[in-house]
């Protein structure tokens, strides 16, 4: 998440990973909820792909590519 986000003031700064801690798992999840899928790339892609900007431009690309050969 980026600094702009509305809810980043709400979450922690500083966290007790302690034995007395006493965790909540996936307390933030929600917050991402409908807005990110995640994938796992294999290690030779990766390589190629070293941040989710190319991953998305290429994928955009790709996308448009296939529409204009199908007609859609």
């Amino acid at each position: 998440m980026d600094e702009s986000d509305p809810g980043l003031e709400d979450m922690p700064t500083n966290v007790d990973f302690g034995p007395t801690a006493n965790p909540v798992i996936g307390k933030y999840a929600n917050r991402l909820e409908g807005k990110v899928t995640m994938v796992l790339l294999d290690a030779d892609v990766a390589e190629r792909f070293p941040n989710s900007e190319i991953v998305n431009e290429v994928l955009r690309s790709h996308l448009a590519d296939s529409s204009q050969s199908t007609g859609g």
